[in-house]
């Protein structure tokens, strides 16, 4: 029964290891909120948009998603964010069309981060309504409506503009930081659904030619 029990503590041990080091790894421990009348609290979906979606995290610095709603895309995307700040030190930088949307995007990653098993949390990490902070490692997560000098002095390892086809500027955003972020080698994630009011708008153009 010991043996057994040494066993399964080093394979638990050995997961937590590569939850830190690999993002696929940390996955299965994240949780997400599907609120009614959906199931709750419950593991991420392993459909195959999202896997793919993982396999473009580790290949690609520029990804554009034209997404539908409800298929659980913004909630990946959270929790890869969150894995980059929490265990790479990454500086993340979120553009939501306005704060109460921004403040959403955070709160989802607080939300994963909050029901992570103790051993994958951080010691005096801070969740703030605009921005998550880990402390051990300079790590940060900093959301910000798409004003149009928002996050103009933030270095970026990573820029996400959610739903950017509702940005009045988006592209001053993109250039601003997003564009710089890539060009010094950092990554950018670009979704959105399509704004049925604009036509050929610089998220579209973007969209089409990748």
């Amino acid at each position: 029964t010991h043996l057994v029990d040494r066993q399964a503590d080093t394979i638990a041990d050995l997961r937590l290891l590569l939850a830190e080091r690999d993002y696929e790894g940390f996955v299965p421990f994240a949780r997400i909120n599907d609120p009614p009348p959906g199931a709750g609290v419950i593991a991420p979906e392993p459909w195959p948009h999202l896997l793919e979606l993982r396999d473009a995290f580790k290949t690609l610095k520029k990804i554009i998603i034209v997404k539908a709603k409800q298929i659980g895309i913004s909630w990946e995307v959270a929790d890869y964010a969150l894995w980059q700040a929490v265990y790479q030190g990454w500086r993340v930088l979120e553009y939501s069309r306005g704060q109460l949307e921004a403040r959403e995007l955070l709160d989802k990653s607080g939300f994963i981060y909050n029901l992570l098993p103790l051993p994958l949390q951080r010691a005096g990490s801070q969740i703030k309504t605009e921005e998550i902070y880990f402390p051990h490692n300079y790590g940060r997560i900093l959301a910000l409506p798409a004003t149009q000098v928002a996050g103009v002095s933030f270095t970026a390892s990573l820029v996400i503009m959610d739903e950017a086809d509702f940005h009045e500027y988006f592209q001053e955003n993109y250039d601003a930081a997003a564009k710089p972020t890539a060009d010094a080698g950092g990554q950018i994630i670009i979704l959105s659904t399509v704004n049925p009011f604009k036509v050929n708008s610089p998220f579209q153009q973007m969209a089409r030619l990748a």
